[in-house]
Formats: structure tokens, C-alpha cells, sequence
């Protein structure tokens, strides 16, 4: 993790990210590919040193595939395949109590997890997650380094996506907020917010 100081100096920055766990990492990620400057903060010196979530549902992986770390995240992570069943025991000198097929594994069920989404769900610790959107996080600012000139921003870009996205869902409101936020800049991907 990054150790940054402000020393009591006031920080403007559009989005605050708290914790980086999955959802905040990701988070980065994503606000970093559309080139919105975001400052994440976390109270820990690290990521995760312990496993905790590890199942990762397909949409997620989809989200993981549209930023670009979903070929990785498969490289280190428990393919579909090998998590198929759940099993309870009440000691682990005892016999099986119950075993059920689960995550689309089973045969009634496997093609319907095949066919709803290009990219399966796996099993993937936050131990090993965390580092890995980390490292996509890092990787997306170093290439923003070398394509953004200094205090530019795709917020235009950003915001065209939540107009859109908030089209395809059908939420007029949400439609119109982020279209008055995308009025206050001018056309084009990369530019600085005209003042009100």
C-alpha cells in the first residue's frame, strides 16, 4: 500500500475510496481506467493477510474482464470445476453427515451457469485477490502517466458511461443527475472542468 502523509495539508480530490478490500481496489481499478482521479484510503499496512470472501460470482468476473484483469484472475484463482460441493461433517473423525453439488457444478445446472455469462465464477481468496487488483490498479496508473497530460481527467468519458448505464437500467433520475454533472464539461475525452 501506498503511504501517503498529507501532513495536515487539505486534499481536493473528486472521489474518496474507504478501505481497499475487494470492493475498493476494484473500485480504484475501475475509476483509474476512466482516468478519474480517486484517493483510496485503508487502515491497514497491507492487503488481506488472511483468506476471508473467496467466492467470485460471475459478474463480477465480468467486471474484472472489462477492466482488463480477468485472464490474470483466472490464472490464480479455483476454476468452477473445483469447488463443486459442500460437505458437512460434524467432527472430521466423524462420517459424512450431508453433501450437496453447488455453483452450477451439477449436471442440471452447469449449463445454465455456462450459458448466462462468457467468463465462469471461481474460488479466489482476498489473500491472493487483494494483490492482484493492486497490481492492476498500479499498472493502470503507470500507463495513465504516459497517455494523461498532467491534471487532465476522462471524467467526460466516466460520466457517459453512468449516463448510459443508467439508461440501460432505467433510472431517470440517476439519467439526469449524471448528465447535468456531464454538462459542466466540455466536449471531448480529456479536459478540465469548465468553472460554474
Amino acid at each position: 500500500m501506498v503511504d501517503l502523509i498529507a501532513n495536515g495539508a487539505d486534499i481536493e480530490i473528486p472521489v474518496l475510496i474507504v478501505g481497499a478490500g475487494p470492493a475498493g481496489l476494484t473500485s480504484a481499478l475501475a475509476l483509474a481506467r476512466y482516468g478519474v482521479p480517486a484517493l483510496t484510503v485503508e487502515k491497514h499496512p497491507s492487503t488481506a493477510h488472511t483468506p476471508r470472501a473467496h467466492i467470485i460470482n460471475q459478474r463480477t468476473v465480468e467486471i474484472f474482464r472489462a477492466l482488463g484483469i480477468s485472464e490474470k484472475f483466472h490464472e490464480v484463482a479455483i476454476p468452477q470445476s473445483g469447488m463443486s460441493n459442500n460437505l458437512w461433517y460434524t467432527t472430521l473423525a466423524d462420517p459424512e453427515v450431508a453433501r450437496s453439488q453447488t455453483w452450477g457444478t451439477s449436471a442440471d445446472r452447469a449449463a445454465e451457469y455456462l450459458l448466462s455469462s462468457p467468463e465462469p465464477m471461481a474460488n479466489c481468496a482476498q489473500t491472493v485477490l487483494e494483490p492482484l487488483l493492486l497490481a492492476g490498479y498500479e499498472g493502470m496508473k503507470k500507463r495513465e502517466q504516459t497517455i494523461l497530460p498532467p491534471g487532465k481527467v476522462r471524467i467526460p468519458e466516466a460520466l457517459d458511461r453512468l449516463i448510459e448505464l443508467s439508461t440501460a437500467t432505467n433510472k431517470p433520475d440517476e439519467v439526469k443527475k449524471w448528465q447535468a454533472e456531464r454538462e459542466k464539461y466540455p466536449q471531448g475525452n480529456i479536459k478540465t472542468p469548465q468553472k460554474e
